[in-house]
């Protein structure tokens, strides 16, 4: 798992180096109920935008529009997989294991947890790696 941790309180930029937006596009990605039922759908193993329609009961378009938006900000990404027959669909693997947000006296903290590609999968999720995200921002 990476970890990126990044203080929000008297200094400069409001942008995390590992996740690709910025925190308010983060939080405003993570109050959307599709996007977080899409990282739902595919916490444990990477899956197609049809897969994930079909078993959240979305539709495709819906579906599709968030992970890009996912995609976007670095929190999922994506792999093209070939059936026996030559066919291909792309499938879509969470990046982001978790966010924390810290209040504190001097502001907040926030801890985005990341798999790290190399991971493998097991019964209770991924192994992880940890590393620094972003430097200190006002928010």
């Amino acid at each position: 798992m990476q970890t990126t941790s990044t203080r929000h309180g008297s200094t400069a930029s409001n942008q995390t180096n590992s996740s690709n937006c910025s925190l308010s596009t983060l939080v405003e990605l993570l109050g959307d109920e599709y996007v977080r039922e899409c990282l739902a759908a595919i916490r444990s193993e990477p899956k197609a935008a049809r897969t994930i329609a079909e078993e959240r009961d979305i539709s495709r378009s819906t579906v599709y529009r968030r992970l890009e938006r996912l995609q976007d900000a670095g929190l999922v990404r994506t792999e093209m997989t070939y059936d026996e027959r030559g066919h291909h669909r792309r499938v879509f693997d969470a990046v982001v294991e978790g966010v924390e947000l810290e209040l504190d006296g001097d502001g907040f903290s926030v801890r985005v947890s990341t798999f790290d590609s190399d991971s493998s999968r097991s019964e209770s999720g991924r192994d992880a790696v940890t590393e620094p995200v972003g430097s200190p921002s006002k928010y």
